[in-house]
């Protein structure tokens, strides 16, 4: 489920939009390229590259459709990837392989997310597999969930695909147009708003003014998955 997360007056949460499926976006147009048009970005966003990164949990997508889906998006190694996360101007950062993500970048990740940075990560649980490289080939890590445990996400839930369900839009809170796709497999997660108690009976629930909006919905009968 694409979803949309605003964290009101909580400088220390990270804000982030990330796109859990399996088959996502960007595998539906590659079945459907003439229906589906371009995504508009503007240089301000930087997407993840490597020619022989592993995916991992997602549909597997090429360079040249990404840079057709995102045009204006500065597409760059993991060399390169810490001091475009650091520019100021950077907004958004795509990380398209799914489950993996490489190790080295992480706290350039981490700290572009901290001061306010987006995110979009396509299929998947984000950030459960450190890719390494090892004599110039791209190795994994053990499944590791705390790296989603500090961007306050973790406890994956594989769920059913779209295949009994009806797509429907959440145009309350959508900022644009989300095109229809379908998916065999999604992740439910755990979110979690905040990491320091209101108070000693509360615990850690979030600020009263953090919102947490779906997108678009899979929807069986009258329930919103």
């Amino acid at each position: 489920m694409p979803l949309k997360i605003d964290f009101l007056k909580q400088k220390t949460i990270l804000a982030a939009m990330t796109l859990f499926l399996i088959h996502s976006v960007i595998a539906a147009a590659q079945v459907q390229p003439a229906k589906s048009a371009p995504v508009r970005s503007a240089n301000t966003t930087v997407v993840f590259w490597d020619d022989h990164f592993p995916f991992v949990d997602a549909a597997s997508v090429t360079r040249d459709r990404l840079s057709a889906l995102l045009p204006s998006a500065t597409i760059v190694g993991r060399q390169e990837l810490p001091g475009k996360l650091a520019a100021p101007d950077t907004l958004l950062l795509v990380l398209p392989f799914g489950s993996a993500f490489p190790e080295e970048d992480w706290e350039a990740i981490y700290a572009f997310l901290q001061r306010g940075g987006n995110l979009l990560t396509l299929g998947g649980r984000p950030f459960t597999l450190a890719a390494y490289l090892e004599k110039g080939e791209w190795k994994l890590r053990p499944e590791n969930y705390g790296y989603a445990r500090k961007l306050f996400i973790s406890d994956y839930q594989p769920t059913p695909g779209s295949a009994e369900l009806k797509f429907q839009q959440n145009s309350d809170v959508a900022p644009f147009a989300v095109p229809e796709f379908p998916w065999t497999r999604a992740y439910s997660l755990t979110i979690r708003m905040s990491d320091t108690a209101i108070t000693p009976r509360d615990g850690a629930s979030g600020m009263i003014d953090a919102r947490l909006d779906a997108l678009a919905w899979g929807v069986d009968g009258s329930h919103r998955m």
